[in-house]
């Protein structure tokens, strides 16, 4: 019998990615995304879910309505990946937030993993092996910039609910996050379905931000899902509580 992963996010550009990589090592993926995510950004080519569900998972309710779907449609689920998350576009300096886009981004990268976690907690546990939750968080919850106070807050808030967790599921749940450095896709643009709007990358030079990154290029895709898949797998069955820096070693803590 095939793994199943749930993914959160799965119809981002990140998420797309980990979806094909997981189906191609082994996986049966169950993807869970807004809707208007599942209608205007496909698969990838070649890739799948056994089964896709809308969801919200800023509402608790509709996450655990989701649960209760794969629920019965699955013999076991052995991993949840969240790419959930989202900041606000162009960055604004704290003074100039309002109290809705605070209340906004910190429940789109924060609140939304608890609800996932909470609902998903009860089907992992019942799993047959050992589990793991990876969360996808960010390198500005280390090392923000200028503007980007709710969501460098929110992920940092991110990684201390996956060490309590951590502690909480060991050893049956391993809990870990990944936290990339800039990558060049429509998140910049303030993520990809939620309001359908565009607002442009002109705050963000990407090609002067690689030249601080001893790698000499951003962050890709491919790069968090290979991380994901590892912390996933039984190499890393000792590794738990922990936030991985993925950043080309434009940190190095």
């Amino acid at each position: 019998m095939k793994p199943t992963v749930v993914v959160a996010g799965a119809f981002g550009e990140f998420g797309r990615a980990f979806v094909q990589d997981a189906g191609e090592a082994g996986y049966e993926v169950v993807a869970l995304d807004l809707q208007r995510s599942i209608d205007t950004q496909p698969p990838l080519d070649g890739s799948g879910a056994s089964l896709t569900l809308p969801v919200d998972a800023r509402d608790a309710s509709s996450v655990s309505e989701a649960f209760a779907v794969i629920e019965e449609n699955v013999e076991s689920v052995d991993a949840l990946v969240s790419f959930v998350g989202y900041m606000l576009v162009p960055p604004k300096a704290i003074d100039d937030v309002t109290d809705v886009e605070w209340a906004d981004v910190l429940h789109g990268n924060l609140t939304t993993f608890f609800n996932l976690c909470r609902a998903g907690l009860p089907a992992l546990r019942r799993g047959t092996g050992p589990s793991a939750i990876v969360a996808v968080s960010s390198g500005l919850a280390i090392d923000p910039i200028h503007g980007t106070g709710p969501y460098s807050a929110a992920k940092s808030g991110l990684h201390g609910l996956v060490k309590t967790l951590a502690v909480e599921n060991a050893p049956k749940i391993r809990v870990n996050a990944v936290a990339p450095s800039a990558a060049d896709t429509n998140f910049l643009q303030g993520g990809t379905g939620r309001d359908g709007s565009s607002h442009g990358r002109e705050w963000f030079d990407a090609e002067r931000y690689q030249q601080t990154v001893p790698m000499d290029r951003l962050c890709e895709p491919r790069d968090v899902s290979d991380l994901v898949l590892f912390l996933l797998s039984n190499q890393a069955s000792y590794i738990t509580g922990q936030i991985v820096h993925l950043n080309g070693g434009k940190r190095m803590p």
